[in-house]
């Protein structure tokens, strides 16, 4: 994983030619290469006095130099969209690569449930309410969103198999795969297996091997 720059900064003109600053559709041009783990590597979370986590980064349009925002959320949630995008399928350098982003978004994460200890009664409170959504006339109360709810399987009530999230989906193999790397098939109950429906490209279960 690279190291904080202090003078590291995104040219938006270098993306794209809107000249957009918001990080969300930054995101949206990187994909699994080494450029997104510097972008990781840089990123700073917080949380506002309202209580809303959030991510910063700084980005440069022309000559001026601004720190932009997005929910804690979209990092997760881009690495879940190329995994769908991708069939689930890597090269080697992709799953590595991967891998290392996993563990970068899982480091912020816990960074910022950290910060969340320390900050005042009131953003505390305003994080609490936050939880609460408004579905088919009744109010649900999440603890943490959807999108972290599939992210990170350990913040759950082990509804599903230990490893069965997107956080551990780059040491996921589909059977073919599997085969390939260790000349065997996989146990078809196994506990090691990721199958969720509801996923765009999803299609078969995928395995871990039996050393990970």
């Amino acid at each position: 994983m690279p190291k904080p720059d202090k003078t590291f900064s995104i040219y938006s003109d270098d993306i794209f030619h809107s000249r957009t600053s918001d990080f969300t559709q930054i995101l949206q041009y990187y994909t699994l290469e080494t450029n997104f783990l510097k972008i990781l590597s840089n990123v700073q979370e917080n949380i506002s006095f309202f209580g809303s986590r959030y991510i910063t980064i700084p980005v440069s349009i022309g000559s001026f130099l601004r720190h932009k925002s997005a929910h804690i959320d979209m990092l997760s949630a881009r690495i879940i969209e190329l995994a769908q995008r991708n069939n689930f399928k890597y090269t080697q350098e992709e799953r590595k690569i991967g891998s290392l982003i996993a563990k970068k978004i899982d480091q912020i994460y816990a960074d910022n449930d950290s910060r969340l200890k320390k900050c005042n009664i009131l953003t505390r409170l305003f994080c609490f309410l936050r939880s609460f959504y408004f579905y088919d006339g009744l109010f649900i109360f999440r603890r943490y969103s959807l999108t972290r709810w599939n992210w990170n399987e350990d913040i759950r009530l082990n509804w599903f198999p230990s490893g069965n999230d997107f956080r551990n989906i780059f040491n996921y193999y589909t059977k073919k795969e599997y085969i390939k790397k260790i000349n065997k098939p996989p146990i078809t109950f196994s506990s090691c297996l990721f199958y969720r429906s509801g996923f765009k490209g999803l299609k078969v279960p995928l395995w871990l091997l039996p050393d990970e």
